[in-house]
């Protein structure tokens, strides 16, 4: 695995945000017993903090996906010595002939 700054910072990123939900939803010892029913999980009343939480995710699926290759993709393919153009001409030619507009179609 090639461990570069932007890997290990989502690494430590994910530890601390999975540190910080693991205190904040902790259900101490003696918390709430629920039975396998409707009934007792209406019971339930959702904490205070969990109905004032802000959770978001962003997501993007373009052309770069196809190849895998990284955010820079679209750009790099036409640096020559760059992975990324290395990786596109070894896998679909040279970007004069296979261009980034053309990767989404193969």
């Amino acid at each position: 695995m090639h461990l570069t700054r932007r890997s290990a910072l989502r690494v430590l990123a994910g530890g601390a945000a999975a540190a910080h939900f693991t205190r904040a939803v902790a259900i101490p010892k003696g918390g709430p017993v629920f039975d396998p029913t409707w009934e007792s999980l209406k019971q339930y009343k959702c904490p205070e903090w969990f109905r004032n939480a802000k959770f978001g995710i962003w997501s993007h699926w373009g052309p770069q996906c196809a190849p895998r290759q990284g955010d820079w993709y679209a750009r790099n393919m036409y640096i020559q010595g760059t992975r990324q153009y290395n990786y596109h001409v070894q896998h679909f030619g040279h970007p004069s002939k296979i261009g980034y507009k053309d990767v989404i179609l193969l």
